[in-house]
């Protein structure tokens, strides 16, 4: 089984628009999962597709398929008949090429729209049992759903929500998208952060419960009321989402036409794919987090973790872990994510994890093991440090 932690994207322009060489360009800012330019039904071309394909495949990457015709909202346009029929020549045209990962179901299904949703999801799995396939659903516990009488309802609301469309859409991933943490200075920044762990850590419980990973979509490209990220926002969305226990991230997203308006700029911009300033903050921060940790990520599983610092939601940081003795922080207000994990391998063979998960400020941390050594460290914002407590 493929463990290591996925880096993907979104993608919504058609077929055809770039040629297949810009594979090279995806692995060379170090993604790992790939998701097709969107095949559109008598528009696009087949061969475009599977010249896609066979690049990634030379690579060894695979591919998320983006085919218009698996994606849940054309129920609301055929019949069912006329839909199954569209998936199945999909399946057959895309789906038994080495590099398929698997098909794009959708995207966040509101509550009149979960049966499609789960009929799509349902009949990608039988059709394409031994592939993952991608539907991803809104940030429930965000309070941004555009439908009021779902904003702000009890956990179990969404919990039951959630558990029924893993169920009757036969989910092997758990995936939703959070933009929140990178709030612009017209809203509450630190209540943007506290709306993101809020939802990753109710996601991870459900994943975990099911026994299937998380995959969650993160910002690369400023809009709305979310700024531009930083290189310090990219390294803090990809370390805290780790850290958490997140198996993927897939950025929003890397292409867009040159005439798009109302986003900043993503690592390709226009039909030519000029590259922006943004893909080397992601080509940078996903190196290095596979140089730093990949090799430690792809062998551990994250038990638990903790949030250090003032109010900032469950779970709260207890006062008596015995993975070791004292754990000082400079400045304790500050946001500090504390995890535990094991080696799959060896149960007993325990790692701790500690991000500065501040967005602006470093902070100065010691720990004081329960074998008599200790250890001094500085943090950026958004950086982490992993320690073998097996040492």
């Amino acid at each position: 089984m493929d463990n290591k932690i996925k880096f993907g994207f979104w993608n919504y322009l058609p077929v055809g628009t770039l040629d297949k060489d810009i594979v090279h360009k995806w692995v060379d800012i170090n993604c790992n999962l790939f998701m097709s330019f969107r095949f559109v039904e008598n528009e696009s071309k087949k061969e475009d597709m599977i010249a896609l394909l066979d690049e990634a495949h030379k690579v060894g990457v695979k591919v998320i398929i983006n085919d218009e015709r698996t994606e849940y909202l054309r129920l609301n346009k055929m019949s069912k008949e006329e839909f199954v029929k569209g998936v199945k020549e999909a399946v057959n045209d895309f789906g038994n090429h080495p590099a398929t990962f698997g098909f794009y179901g959708g995207d966040e299904p509101f509550s009149d729209q979960e049966d499609n949703f789960c009929f799509t999801m349902a009949l990608l799995k039988e059709l394409l049992p031994n592939h993952l396939h991608y539907g991803n659903l809104l940030p429930y516990w965000s309070g941004l759903l555009g439908e009021p009488k779902e904003n702000f309802r009890e956990d179990n609301f969404y919990y039951e929500k959630i558990n029924r469309l893993i169920k009757n859409g036969k989910l092997d991933i758990l995936a939703f998208d959070q933009y929140t943490q990178c709030y612009n200075t017209s809203k509450d920044q630190r209540e943007g952060i506290k709306l993101f762990l809020k939802g990753m850590h109710h996601f991870m419980q459900i994943a975990n419960a099911n026994h299937i990973p998380l995959y969650v979509s993160l910002l690369s490209i400023g809009h709305f009321s979310y700024r531009e990220p930083t290189e310090y926002d990219i390294r803090w969305q990809i370390n805290v989402s780790a850290a958490m226990g997140a198996k993927a991230i897939i950025w929003f997203y890397f292409h867009q036409y040159a005439r798009d308006y109302g986003f900043g700029n993503p690592p390709f911009l226009g039909e030519r794919a000029y590259i922006t300033p943004m893909y080397g903050k992601l080509q940078r921060q996903q190196y290095l987090f596979n140089e730093r940790y990949g090799k430690v990520f792809e062998e551990i599983e994250i038990d638990k973790y903790y949030f250090r610092g003032k109010d900032w939601g469950e779970p709260v940081y207890p006062n008596n872990l015995n993975e070791f003795k004292r754990f000082d922080i400079k400045d304790d207000n500050l946001l500090t994510i504390v995890s535990f994990g094991h080696y799959r391998d060896d149960p007993n063979h325990k790692v701790m994890i500690v991000v500065n998960g501040d967005q602006e400020f470093a902070n100065v941390y010691s720990l004081y093991f329960n074998n008599g050594k200790e250890c001094h460290f500085d943090l950026m914002q958004g950086d982490m440090k992993i320690f073998d407590l097996n040492d």
